[in-house]
């Protein structure tokens, strides 16, 4: 269903390069090898890299399905990168057959893959750091983007490895420029225009009448980078607390209400008063709840809707009194952006 939904959504499909997997379970996974198809289609501009980020088993998983699909792409390269190492933070479910052929690859995640796919290009897996932490998109990386973002990783604790992403924009070197400053230090409103350029460019410049203005004088202090934190499946995001510190929104899972607290425990899920305490504990400025259980739509379709969980924001928002961080409640095809003013609601696109 996720290229239905792209396609009901405001998302150009030959704009996406690049995707991230928290996990390989189903429902957030099956999809992947059709979406890929159809944007080496032609959907994406000729000579365009197209990476996919996951944890350990996502080259296997993607080249099996590929190949044996006999899925060419046209025009485009695919990267995939995973995440070396991502722990299993629960008890591995009762399936011993299912396990032992996992842990006969666990020690090399190349081992007895096929080979690359034709349109496939290497690139490097990324490396847990000390802090326990991977860097999934480095500053540089995301300086050679346009509009870059850099991107973070850090275990989750669910039924199979699982990390929650951060991603942050990159501040700008330097602030925006302020002419009316300039003005008012001497630049002459007409026959100088040129002088601006020459600050905005960091040089300090000399007007007509003598006066020297400094880049510094004129220029507002840059914008601080904005931070979202997107989890996948989880009963414990301690691991990504550090990541997470100040956070402009973070995204978090609450899949059952507070009266399901052990039965989310046991399935590796969270319930809103979980989530709530995790927005506290990094003090993120915004809450977005996600992923409800299907017990909660009101009957009319598959989906859920406002009032079909008003019970779980009910009890978010009695889990964040006195914070100060702002409750939001994700939908199918509901847009937000996140600013420097807060996560505001743009549209509903179902």
């Amino acid at each position: 269903s996720i290229q239905v939904q792209l396609m009901r959504s405001p998302v150009k499909l030959g704009r996406i390069s690049r995707i991230f997997i928290t996990h390989l379970h189903g429902d957030h996974s099956f999809g992947l090898p059709g979406l890929i198809s159809t944007l080496g289609g032609g959907r994406c501009e000729a000579g365009s890299v197209l990476t996919v980020c996951g944890p350990p088993g996502t080259r296997q998983f993607l080249r099996q399905s590929l190949a044996y699909a006999r899925s060419d792409l046209v025009g485009i390269r695919l990267a995939i990168r995973e995440l070396a190492g991502v722990p299993l933070l629960m008890p591995a479910p009762e399936n011993a057959q299912m396990e032992a052929i996992l842990a006969a690859v666990a020690s090399d995640s190349r081992q007895g893959l096929l080979p690359a796919l034709p349109y496939e290009i290497d690139i490097a897996d990324a490396d847990r750091q000390p802090d326990g932490t991977w860097t999934v998109v480095s500053d540089q990386e995301a300086a050679a983007a346009s509009g870059g973002v850099t991107v973070q990783a850090a275990a989750l604790s669910h039924r199979v490895p699982c990390v929650g992403y951060r991603l942050a924009t990159r501040a700008p070197a330097t602030g925006h420029l302020q002419p009316e400053l300039a003005y008012q230090l001497g630049l002459a409103r007409s026959g100088e225009s040129a002088l601006l350029g020459e600050l905005k460019r960091g040089r300090t410049v000399t007007t007509r009448s003598g006066a020297v203005i400094r880049p510094e004088q004129v220029t507002a202090a840059p914008p601080p980078p904005l931070r979202l934190a997107v989890f996948g499946d989880t009963c414990n995001s301690d691991l990504a607390a550090d990541m997470c510190r100040g956070v402009d929104c973070v995204v978090h899972e609450a899949t059952g209400d507070n009266s399901l607290t052990d039965s989310c425990l046991e399935k590796g899920h969270s319930t809103p008063a979980m989530a709530a305490q995790f927005a506290r504990q990094v003090g993120a400025k915004c809450l977005l709840l996600t992923h409800f259980s299907q017990r909660y739509t009101d009957g009319a379709g598959p989906t859920v809707s406002d009032a079909s969980v008003e019970l779980l924001r009910r009890q978010a928002e009695a889990a964040l009194d006195g914070s100060g961080i702002d409750l939001r409640m994700a939908a199918d095809l509901r847009q937000f952006a996140v600013t420097h003013e807060g996560v505001k609601f743009v549209a509903d696109h179902g």
